[in-house]
């Protein structure tokens, strides 16, 4: 899953766009947790220069998406509308609410 996912957001990224979504911050870390009897943890680190995703938790994320392997699967395939699952609480958002929606806007998920 996580090689799919990684693949979509470094093909989705567009540095101008992140750019322009940090300002002025040097970076912002976008968590998730996958929930599927057990729990697996990633983080995405959005920088100026790129993105990188790397495994575990991280302390201090911006948001995290809590959600099932499914669920993200679907939304990375454009199979699960984005706000349709956080509708019916397929995700949830623990953090920044407003950096959740930043970050799948510019990931294209609808």
């Amino acid at each position: 899953m996580q090689s799919v996912l990684k693949k979509q957001i470094l093909n989705r990224l567009n540095k101008v766009v992140v750019r322009k979504w940090l300002g002025e911050s040097d970076g912002k870390i976008i968590g998730f947790k996958i929930r599927n009897g057990t729990e697996r943890n990633f983080h995405i680190v959005l920088t100026k220069n790129g993105a990188t995703l790397r495994d575990g938790e991280y302390p201090a994320c911006d948001c995290v998406i809590v959600t099932s392997e499914e669920v993200l699967k679907g939304i990375a395939d454009g199979k699960v509308a984005f706000k349709e699952a956080l509708k019916t609480d397929k995700i949830t958002n623990w953090g920044n609410l407003h950096e959740m929606l930043a970050f799948s806007k510019i990931m294209g998920w609808k």
